[in-house]
């Protein structure tokens, strides 16, 4: 179904009821109440609702669904941050609960502080919550049976770079549900600065200039490998019900579109940093049509950020320029795909998915919103949950 409608779909706002407590709000979190409904694009879909948002969560980017329905959230208070904000001096990972069942957080607490650069969650079948940063890859040992981190992360994967660009370094952590003793995850062109990346085994993979690229590893950190390379950014990754890795191609010079890409090892896919930034020299490509490289299976809206399964042979994608998630149909093409794309839910301009998550029965999806078009932290955030029916 292409148009969108709101007709029996109910959205829900929770600005009359803080989670908050009034001591513990920030003082740069807005208390601007959000004036919107997204617009729905999908049959399935029987309600949206808002489930948190400022001054409780600011600035949200990863989020992961502990078996028991909380909701793990980065709240990042780090990028581009600018001296006059008013904040954490690190990002946290906040939990979000809903215990009355009206389908809105009332109660919320600080589970971790710590962290710069925040980029990604994910809960692992292992009960263990794996965390992002730009410069490294951390796991909450049993965390889905915790209210508080009891100690730092055990870091399984550090990359040891000189350059500090916020979303363009380590993320996209993505675990197949079918294969539980393995972590995917990508990284971005860096600004083409060298890099080494360490195993927790102290195996490591070194590079630089060569754009981004996709790993894979025990979820211990061991047996460290490179599975892609030639990527602007990989800043979200998702296996899909049958085992296949995709992974966004986030904003590659802000030239749209950007690309879903079936990761495949050994793939080089066209871009090279070492060329220059804008991506026009003869060497690079975008499309597979230089010798030994892979195309896109398709287009994503541009600033695309996560990416998640959607029943069998179907994806989801938030595109945070474009202010809506897209759906997108994987038709069989040789050893591969082609993907189709069209809309599932949108919004306007202060509407930017950036991450998405399932509870565990896949009754709900929630992802986090980072509502201004503002690369400095803002005060601004939303947490969405979409009830399928």
């Amino acid at each position: 179904m292409k148009h969108g409608f709101l007709l029996g779909v109910l959205c829900t706002f929770c600005q009359a009821n803080s989670c908050a407590k009034a001591a513990d709000a920030l003082p740069s979190a807005s208390r601007k109440n959000t004036q919107f409904l997204p617009t729905v694009h999908h049959p399935n879909i029987e309600a949206v609702t808002l489930f948190a948002t400022n001054p409780d969560i600011v600035t949200p980017v990863g989020i992961a669904v502990s078996p028991d329905g909380r909701v793990f959230v980065q709240e990042n208070h780090t990028h581009k941050r600018t001296k006059n904000y008013e904040g954490p001096e690190t990002d946290r990972i906040l939990i979000f609960e809903d215990t009355n069942g009206d389908g809105v957080a009332d109660k919320r607490s600080v589970f971790y502080e710590g962290h710069t650069f925040s980029t990604d969650l994910l809960f692992g079948p292992d009960g263990h919550l794996y965390v992002s940063t730009r410069w490294f890859i951390g796991r909450f040992r049993d965390a889905a049976t915790k209210l508080k981190a009891d100690s730092e992360p055990e870091k399984i994967i550090i990359c040891d770079t000189d350059s500090d660009y916020p979303h363009n370094g380590v993320g996209g952590l993505a675990i197949d549900r079918a294969n539980p003793e393995w972590l995917a995850f990508g990284f971005g062109e860096n600004l083409g600065a060298d890099y080494t990346f360490i195993g927790s085994d102290g195996d490591t993979l070194s590079g630089g200039g060569e754009g981004g690229s996709t790993y894979r590893c025990r979820t211990d950190g061991t047996q460290l490998t490179r599975q892609s390379t030639g990527h602007w950014n990989a800043f979200g990754m998702a296996f899909d019900f049958a085992g296949n890795l995709f992974s966004t191609d986030n904003d590659p010079n802000a030239t749209p579109p950007n690309r879903l890409l079936h990761i495949i090892p050994g793939a080089d896919f066209g871009y090279e940093y070492r060329y220059g930034r804008s991506g026009q020299h003869p060497l690079v490509c975008w499309f597979g049509e230089n010798p030994g490289t892979l195309g896109m299976i398709g287009a994503l809206g541009e600033a695309a950020c996560g990416v998640i399964p959607h029943g069998a042979g179907k994806l989801l994608s938030a595109s945070w320029t474009d202010n809506r998630i897209d759906l997108h149909v994987l038709t069989p093409q040789g050893a591969s795909f082609t993907a189709s794309r069209e809309p599932f839910l949108s919004g306007p301009d202060d509407f930017r998915p950036v991450h998405l998550s399932y509870s565990a029965d896949g009754k709900y999806l929630y992802f986090t919103d980072w509502v201004k078009l503002s690369y400095p932290v803002h005060g601004h955030g939303r947490i969405w949950r979409v009830e399928f029916k």
